[in-house]
């Protein structure tokens, strides 16, 4: 049985869990936090997204968010993905070496 559609409204709360692949840690120095942190902030004001609590951990991370005018999935995707090309493009700079 498929599940249920999400429900799409403005001003709905979210717990949000972003894992990486084969839960791998995403986040390996301290830099990466930040540069995270610092991304999650533009897109939060970006997408009209109230962030209330988050929890960056190595291998993943927990939002408690609410929902604004825009869809949550542009928010989720657009962030998460340039997480994910952060991580993969550091790996590939230490395979190289």
């Amino acid at each position: 049985m498929a599940r249920r559609p999400r429900l799409l409204a403005p001003g709905v709360l979210y717990h949000v869990i972003v894992r990486g692949n084969h839960r791998q840690k995403t986040f390996l120095t301290p830099s990466d936090y930040q540069a995270y942190l610092e991304r999650l902030g533009r897109y939060r004001k970006r997408w009209g997204v109230t962030v209330y609590a988050y929890c960056v951990m190595p291998n993943h991370v927990h939002l408690l968010v609410e929902s604004g005018s825009q869809p949550l999935s542009r928010f989720s995707h657009r962030g998460q993905a340039l997480q994910s090309k952060q991580s993969d493009t550091r790996e590939a700079l230490q395979y190289r070496l």
